[in-house]
């Protein structure tokens, strides 16, 4: 049985059973999703990341890990979302969807052309470049807590803060280098380290780096920051036509 949205793009899910409905612990159900965004410009070194982005039936569903799966044969991978569903009556439930934005990580991928598929979504390609750097990135990047985007409508301006904390002190920020993909910007937060004798590791929150984007069209858009630990901080952000 298809279960059908009943506001903005129909996203739907796999009902659960009625047993799961009763136990009222939540049972998995895969959910559409309206947008999959696919950065570029992963190398082999990389911790591939893929964004999933959405809108859940109503306050009822929770939202999981996703589900991945990959196809060695026709080198494709399928990412679908995931959510919990936990029974309740109409009034806790509510009849308004509720959006959803996961991050699917796929791990370190071979050098090679792939595609990613999701439930209710396009097939999108993905390339993986082969690394100029025998370390884990071809940069030393900041350490990524957290990322804000402001779009200024009036003034046309996207900006993105980066925030988090150096933990060393002699990491100094070099550049942000901004990678405009279409429906993707990619951010590089690239640090350097000072050469001196007295370096030590520290837990210092930096002042919130910006960035600014360049100007875009009404619709949805993925800011992928790639931060040191090797996993990227996801921020998807809209602009609203309506305010054009």
């Amino acid at each position: 049985m298809k279960v059908w949205t009943k506001m903005m793009m129909a996203a739907w899910v796999m009902a659960p059973s009625v047993a799961a409905w009763a136990a009222g612990t939540g049972t998995p159900v895969d959910v559409a999703s309206r947008f999959l965004f696919v950065p570029t410009g992963f190398d082999n070194n990389d911790q591939v990341e893929v964004v999933l982005d959405g809108f859940l039936p109503n306050a009822c569903y929770k939202v999981a890990e996703p589900r991945i799966s990959f196809d060695e044969g026709t080198k494709k991978f399928q990412v679908v979302a995931v959510a919990h569903y936990f029974a309740a009556d109409e009034t806790v439930c509510g009849t308004y969807e509720v959006p959803f934005t996961v991050t699917a990580k796929l791990g370190q991928v071979p050098t090679g052309d792939y595609s990613v598929k999701t439930f209710g979504g396009p097939e999108k390609p993905l390339h993986i470049k082969q690394s100029n750097s025998v370390g884990p990135d071809d940069f030393l990047y900041a350490p990524v807590e957290h990322v804000h985007v402001m779009v200024d409508m009036r003034g046309r301006n996207i900006t993105a803060a980066i925030e988090g904390r150096f933990t060393d002190s002699c990491m100094r920020f070099s550049e942000v280098k901004v990678l405009d993909e279409g429906e993707n910007i990619v951010l590089l937060p690239v640090i350097s380290m000072e050469q001196r004798n007295d370096c030590h590791a520290q837990n210092m929150r930096y002042k919130p780096i910006e960035a600014k984007i360049p100007w875009r069209q009404p619709g949805r858009y993925l800011l992928h920051v790639r931060g040191l630990s090797g996993v990227a901080v996801n921020q998807v952000f809209e602009i609203d036509a309506v305010s054009m």
